[in-house]
C-alpha cells in the first residue's frame, strides 16, 4: 500500500519549495528595470558562493566514500562520485571567472560559462541516473571504483577542453548582448532533463521511507529555479545571476542534509530502534519463559544467575532470596539437599560446568517423591563463545507412574499374545496337515483320472474318423463327437492344472533336465499352437530368437510354460496382430558366493489390450485371471499360477509388464546351471 507523497515529504521542505518560486515568479514577471541587470553580484560575493557550492560537494563525496558501506543503496556513491567531478569543474569555473587572474589560459565570462555549463551537464546527469536506478546496493562491490575512475577521467577531458581548445565551445556570452541562444537553450535543455528527474524522484517518494530521497528530490526542484534563472541574465553580475547561486546554494544544502546529515544520524536512529527491539523481545522472552510448563535457570560463565522463572521456584522450592542472591552455588546446595542421589548430581553439574560444549538430558530422582526430566544446554554467542549454560526441568511424575502402569500391562498382554500364538501354531499345524493330505491324495489320483479320460478322447477321435469315411456322413453324430473331443481336451487341460498343482505343493513334481537348444524348443511349441494362431490371422515372430543359445532345463515342462503364455498372448491379442518371441542372455546376482551367473531372459510380447494395473501384483497368483479375460474365456487361474512355480523350481523368475506402445509382455528368466534333476524338490 503506498502512502501519500504529503505523508512522505516534510511540511517545511513544502513550504521551502512554495517560497522559493513565489520571488522567481515574481521578477520574472517584472518589467525591464534597470537595477535588476546592474552590478549586484561583485566578484567576491560569487567567489564565496561558488566555495560554498564547492565545499559542499568535496563533503557529500568524502562522507559518502567512506561512510556508505556495500549493502546501503549504491545511489548516494553515485551522487557522490558526481559531485566531485562537479566540484572540480565549479573550481575551474570559478577561477576562470570574469575579473580573476589567469588560470592557465586567458580568464574571461565565456571561459567561465563553459566549465559552468559542463559542471551543469555532469550534475544533472547524475541526478537523472540516482532517479533512474532502484534504491538499491551494487551487485559487484569494484563498481566504485569504476565510477570514480570515470568521474575523474571526465573531468580531465573538460579541463583539456575547456583550457586549451576554447575555439571548439559553441559562443555562450557576448559582451553588451547577454546570453547566445545556444547557452539559453542548453538550460532550458538541462531544466527539462531535471523536470523529469524531479518526476522520478517524487514517484520514489511515495515508494521508499528514505529520507535522503525527499531531500534529492527537494533538491531537484530548487536546481530547475536555478537553470532557469541562468537563462535570464543580461550580464555575469546581474540579479538573476544572483538569484541563480542563491537557488544553488539552497539546493546544496538539501543534498547536504541527504547525505552528510542522514549518513549520520542514521547510526543513532539505527541504534534507539535496535534499543527498542532489544526490550520488546526481552519482555517477550520474559513472557514466554513464565508461561513455560518448564521450571528454566539461565547462569553465566561466572556462575552467576541471570534469570530464572516462577515455574523454577515451584518446581523444587527454592527461597527466592537466595536467588535474589545471584549466586548459582547457593541455589546448588540447596537442589542437592533435596535430590536422592546427592553426590551423582553434584558431578553430573560440576562435569557440566567444565565442559562448554556438552549438552546433556537425564531424570533425576526427589525425596519427596517426585521425578524431573532435566535438560542443560551451553549458550553460545555469535563468535562461538561460551557465555553461560541454561538448565530446564520438567516435572515427569505422573508420566513416570504411567510408564510404571503400561509395563506392568504390557506383561500381562504379552502373556496373552504367547498363549495365543501357541493356540494359533498348533491350528496352522492341523491345517498344513490336512493339506498336505488333500495334495498326496490328488497326486495319487493322477493315473486314475488320466486313463477314463484318454479311452474318451480315443474313442471320440476313432468316431471322427469313421464319419469321414462314409459317403453321407452323419452330420449330427460328427457334431456329438466334436462336442466330446473338445470338452475332453478341455478336461484334460483342467485336470493337468489342477494335477500339477497338487504335486507342486506336495513337492512331489520332479525336473528332468537335459541341454536344450532354445530356439528349437521355441520352435517346437510355435508349431504346435501355430494352428490356434492361424484361425485369428497372428503372426508368430521368432525372429529374435538367437540360434545355438543352449540351456539346461526340463524341456516339457518349460514347453509347457511356453505353451500357456502363448495361448494368453493369442488370446488377448488382436485379429491379424503379431506376438514377438525373444531370448538373450543376461547376468544375474550370484547366490551364495557373490559371483554373477549368467542367465536367458525369455519375452513373449504381444500387441493386444495390455493387463490392467491393478492385476499386474497378483496375476501370477492361483485361482487369478486378468479382468481382460473373465469374460468367457474359461479356465481356473492356474495356469500362470502353475508357470511360476515351474519358472522358480528352475531357479528363475517370472513377471509382467505393460508395453509402452501398446500390448503386454511376459518375462522370465532362466539361470543357465544345471538344477537338481530327477530328484524331488521340496
Amino acid at each position: 500500500m503506498n502512502i501519500s507523497p504529503e505523508d512522505r515529504i516534510p511540511r517545511h521542505l513544502v513550504w521551502l519549495l512554495v517560497g522559493l518560486s513565489v520571488p522567481f515568479v515574481l521578477i520574472w514577471q517584472m518589467p525591464s528595470i534597470p537595477f535588476l541587470h546592474g552590478k549586484m553580484m561583485p566578484l567576491w560575493l560569487h567567489t564565496s558562493a561558488e566555495t560554498f557550492s564547492i565545499i559542499v560537494d568535496m563533503l557529500v563525496f568524502g562522507v559518502a566514500w567512506n561512510a556508505y558501506s556495500d549493502e546501503r543503496p549504491g545511489n548516494v556513491l553515485i551522487v557522490a562520485v558526481g559531485l566531485l567531478a562537479v566540484g572540480l569543474l565549479d573550481l575551474a569555473h570559478v577561477l576562470s571567472y570574469r575579473d580573476m587572474p589567469d588560470f592557465v589560459t586567458s580568464s574571461g565570462t565565456e571561459k567561465g560559462i563553459n566549465f559552468w555549463l559542463a559542471a551543469r551537464f555532469v550534475s544533472v546527469i547524475t541526478m537523472l541516473t540516482v532517479a533512474l536506478r532502484s534504491w538499491q546496493p551494487f551487485a559487484h562491490r569494484h563498481t566504485r571504483y569504476w565510477l570514480l575512475s570515470g568521474s575523474l577521467a571526465l573531468t580531465v577531458v573538460i579541463y583539456w577542453l575547456g583550457l586549451f581548445h576554447q575555439d571548439v565551445w559553441p559562443r555562450t556570452f557576448i559582451e553588451g548582448k547577454g546570453l547566445t541562444p545556444f547557452k539559453i537553450g542548453v538550460e532550458y535543455v538541462l531544466s527539462a532533463i531535471l523536470l523529469l528527474t524531479a518526476a522520478l524522484f517524487y514517484q520514489k517518494v511515495r515508494s521508499h521511507q528514505d529520507s535522503g530521497i525527499t531531500y534529492l528530490f527537494a533538491a531537484t526542484v530548487i536546481t530547475i529555479l536555478s537553470e532557469l534563472c541562468f537563462t535570464l541574465y543580461a550580464n555575469a553580475t546581474d540579479l538573476f545571476n544572483l538569484l541563480g547561486h542563491v537557488y544553488k546554494i539552497v539546493a546544496y544544502i538539501c543534498i547536504y542534509h541527504a547525505v552528510f546529515v542522514v549518513s549520520i544520524r542514521e547510526p543513532y536512529l539505527k541504534l534507539g530502534r535496535a534499543r527498542e527491539e532489544l526490550s520488546f523481545q526481552k519482555m517477550l522472552l520474559n513472557a514466554q519463559g513464565e508461561a513455560a510448563m518448564d521450571g528454566i535457570l539461565t547462569v553465566d560463565a561466572g556462575g552467576r544467575i541471570l534469570w530464572y522463572n516462577r515455574k523454577f521456584l515451584d518446581l523444587w522450592g527454592t527461597p527466592p532470596e537466595l536467588l535474589r542472591s545471584g549466586i548459582d552455588g547457593n541455589v546448588l546446595a540447596d537442589s542437592v539437599s533435596k535430590v536422592v542421589d546427592a553426590e551423582a548430581f553434584k558431578n553430573k553439574v560440576r562435569h557440566l560446568y567444565e565442559h562448554h560444549d556438552e549438552t546433556s538430558r537425564d531424570e533425576i530422582q526427589l525425596k519427596s517423591g517426585k521425578v524431573f526430566d532435566r535438560y542443560s544446554a551451553p549458550v553460545v554467542g555469535d563468535d562461538g563463545v561460551y557465555l553461560g549454560r541454561v538448565w530446564r526441568f520438567h516435572d515427569i511424575t505422573e508420566k513416570k507412574h504411567a510408564e510404571t502402569e503400561l509395563l506392568r500391562h504390557r506383561a500381562h498382554l504379552e502373556e496373552l499374545v504367547l498363549e495365543r500364538t501357541s493356540e494359533a501354531v498348533d491350528a496352522r499345524k492341523e491345517a498344513e496337515r490336512a493339506n498336505e493330505a488333500k495334495s498326496l491324495f490328488l497326486a495319487n489320483m493322477s493315473h486314475e483320472l488320466r486313463t477314463p479320460m484318454h479311452a474318451i478322447l480315443s474313442f471320440s477321435e476313432l468316431g471322427l474318423e469313421k464319419t469321414k469315411e462314409s459317403a453321407t456322413p452323419i452330420a449330427k453324430l460328427r457334431e456329438y463327437f466334436d462336442y466330446i473331443h473338445q470338452s475332453g481336451n478341455r478336461l484334460l487341460a483342467l485336470l493337468n492344472d489342477l494335477l500339477d498343482l497338487s504335486k507342486l505343493e506336495a513337492g512331489k513334481m520332479l525336473l528332468h533336465t537335459s541341454p536344450h537348444d532354445l530356439r528349437t524348443l521355441i520352435q517346437q511349441v510355435v508349431g504346435e499352437i501355430s494352428i490356434l494362431a492361424s484361425n485369428k490371422a497372428i503372426v508368430l515372430d521368432t525372429g529374435a530368437v538367437p540360434a545355438n543359445l543352449v540351456v539346461a532345463c526340463d524341456g516339457a515342462r518349460i514347453g509347457q510354460v511356453l505353451n500357456n503364455l502363448l495361448s494368453n498372448a493369442i488370446k488377448s491379442s488382436s485379429p491379424s496382430g503379431t506376438i514377438r518371441i525373444s531370448a538373450s542372455p543376461v547376468d544375474l546376482p550370484g547366490r551364495g558366493e557373490g559371483d554373477n551367473l549368467l542367465a536367458v531372459l525369455l519375452r513373449v510380447e504381444d500387441e493386444g489390450c495390455g493387463i490392467p494395473e491393478d492385476d499386474l501384483e497378483n496375476i501370477f497368483d492361483k485361482f487369478v485371471q486378468s479382468s481382460k479375460t473373465r469374460s468367457g474365456s474359461g479356465g481356473t487361474g492356474l495356469g500362470l499360477s502353475i508357470c511360476r512355480e515351474i519358472i522358480e523350481l528352475h531357479g528363475g523368475t517370472i513377471y509382467a509388464e505393460n508395453n509402452p506402445e501398446g500390448g503386454a509382455s511376459l518375462i522370465f528368466t532362466l539361470p543357465v546351471e544345471q538344477p537338481k534333476a530327477h530328484k524331488e524338490i521340496a
